[in-house]
């Protein structure tokens, strides 16, 4: 931890503004299927929820994360499978698989990707979610 730079706060600033901005986009784009994760903190986070009709097990979830980013592949915009925090791309993975006390959800965690690529991303999610 000693090797860490001191973080420099402008940068961090402009980091957390776009991908709230990105976060807000992605969300106003999906639209009812969208909804923010929880946060007591003023910074939202660069995370939603998406709802998906009914209840369904794992295969469901995977097969659907799995046809989401391949649709993210053929629109041409990279959207990752995975929990892999601090990356400058977006990503989408199931939450709560392991527990009996919550359903299952998919989640959306919004990278600094332009506004272009998240009108992708939108579509790419939409497309796939009946």
């Amino acid at each position: 931890v000693a090797m860490l730079p001191t973080p420099k706060n402008k940068i961090i600033m402009n980091y957390l503004s776009k991908i709230e901005e990105n976060r807000k986009e992605l969300k106003r784009l999906i639209g009812e299927r969208a909804r923010e994760a929880c946060s007591t903190y003023m910074f939202n986070g660069a995370q939603l929820v998406i709802d998906v009709p009914g209840r369904h097990g794992y295969g469901y979830y995977l097969m659907l994360t799995k046809k989401v980013v391949a649709k993210a592949k053929k629109l041409g915009v990279q959207l990752s499978a995975g929990t892999s925090f601090g990356m400058p791309h977006s990503r989408i993975y199931l939450t709560a698989r392991k527990t009996g006390y919550a359903q299952m959800f998919l989640r959306v965690s919004v990278g600094t990707e332009s506004i272009n690529d998240i009108k992708l991303i939108a579509e790419a999610v939409k497309s796939q979610i009946k």
